[in-house]
């Protein structure tokens, strides 16, 4: 085998691996597009949550918490 032969090869072989590259890539943004489009429709189905169910909030003081808990609006707790 010449010297020409083997520098062909070789080059051959690295335009091979160039390519190869590339198409990882591209694959690669096409995953993270896919897994986007799942993610903005999870976040599409996300509803509003009961008005007044606050889970797992701390109530300094039990007159607040009965009062969210009716529906009612506490001045100053930041409660809508």
């Amino acid at each position: 085998m010449g010297t020409a032969t083997a520098r062909g090869i070789g080059d051959a072989s690295a335009l091979v691996a160039r390519e190869a590259n590339t198409l990882a890539y591209i694959d690669g943004f096409w995953l993270c597009f896919w897994i986007a489009m799942v993610a903005l429709f999870c976040v599409a189905l996300i509803t509003r949550a009961p008005r007044g169910h606050l889970p797992g909030a701390v109530w300094f003081c039990e007159k607040c918490a009965e009062e969210v808990r009716r529906g009612g609006v506490v001045e100053g707790m930041g409660v809508d």
